[in-house]
């Protein structure tokens, strides 16, 4: 088993079980509609753009696109980081404690 980098070095916690929140029908059109090409500013000059698909998406395809994107930065390193997966499962535990 690879030990991803980003591991927090503290006793395992618990998982809460993930429950759906309610949500209230929109009239607001979908986010492709809004935005068909996004910029978001990285920060020292730096931009991300890209574009959403006109007939929206699900969150499965955001997950699968996140994955890909951890897989093409410059400092990912799978040999100490591990998969995708435990790259994000670890970012969200450390992140999520705050």
């Amino acid at each position: 088993m690879v030990r991803s980098a980003w591991a927090k070095e503290s006793a395992p916690e618990t998982q809460m079980p993930l429950t759906a929140m309610p949500v209230a029908p929109s009239s607001r059109p979908p986010i492709a509609a809004r935005c068909p090409t996004c910029v978001r500013a990285r920060g020292g000059g730096r931009e991300f753009k890209y574009g959403l698909p006109a007939d929206g998406m699900k969150v499965k395809d955001a997950w699968r696109v996140a994955f890909h994107l951890i897989t093409v930065c410059e400092d990912y390193e799978p040999e100490t980081m591990g998969s995708p997966m435990q790259v994000m499962a670890a970012i969200s535990n450390r992140d999520g404690a705050k």
